[in-house]
Parts: C-alpha cells; sequence; structure tokens
C-alpha cells in the first residue's frame, strides 16, 4: 500500500493507494509529494460505511485510492473522505466510482448505491476463491 502526502499543500490532504505505476510515482515526487510504501494497512478514522467498502475493496483485490482531505469550510472540524474503486463494471465509460462522506460522516449522493458497490465486490471476491 501506498501513502502520499504533500508537505507544501496539506489542503490537500493524504491519499492512499493499493498501487501506483512507477510513471505516476516519479510525477507525484516531481510535484513535491512524499509517497511512503506501508506494509501495513494503516489504522484510519473513517466513516462507517467508508470503513466497510474500502475493506470489501481490499478483500476483492480491486485497485482503490482512498483520499482524505479537510473540508473546503475551514469552520468544520474532521475530514473529508474520497473513496475511488476502479473497474466495478466492467465496460463503463469511465473506470473509477467514487464515494464521498462529509467531516460528521454523512455521505455525499453517488453514482452508484453503496449496497450495489458491495454486490459487486462481494461476487469479485467470491469468484476469486
Amino acid at each position: 500500500m501506498i501513502r502520499a502526502t504533500r508537505p507544501a499543500h496539506p489542503h490537500e490532504g493524504t491519499v492512499h493507494a493499493d498501487h501506483l505505476p512507477a510513471a505516476h510515482i516519479e510525477r507525484a515526487r516531481a510535484d513535491g509529494w512524499t509517497i511512503t510504501t506501508l506494509d501495513h494497512t494503516p489504522d484510519l478514522a473513517l466513516p462507517e460505511e467508508a470503513a466497510r467498502l474500502w475493506r470489501a475493496a481490499r478483500e476483492a483485490g480491486t485497485p482503490w485510492v482512498l483520499t482524505q482531505r479537510p473540508p473546503h469550510n475551514r469552520t468544520e472540524d474532521g475530514l473529508v473522505t474520497f473513496l475511488e474503486i476502479r473497474d466495478l463494471e466492467p465496460g463503463r465509460r469511465t473506470p473509477w466510482t467514487e464515494w464521498s462522506w462529509g467531516p460528521a460522516g454523512q455521505a455525499a449522493p453517488a453514482w452508484m448505491p453503496l449496497q450495489d458497490a458491495h454486490r459487486l465486490l462481494a461476487d469479485r471476491t467470491a469468484a476469486g476463491r
């Protein structure tokens, strides 16, 4: 797992990803991102639904990116969470599907309902066994 932070721009938050192509890592480093390889799953303060979906994506072995950053509205405490999962629906025009949660843990409207994502990930996990 990879963690990326950009110390000069803390408002961009922290990004965790299952992997990044070498060219992306080099480009990110050139842009001032600090890239760290983790050999464990970090204990992140995530909204419950985000934690469940992230766990399901990891178990299914599908590519994912998790970003936490401060809210644009600086009067709010906490972090905004974004979870992107790749190739949930093969053949879809855009390969990444995204969900987000506000600082209080409230889910934002998403193109794909969470229950559909869980079903697709469970199917993928079962097929891999």
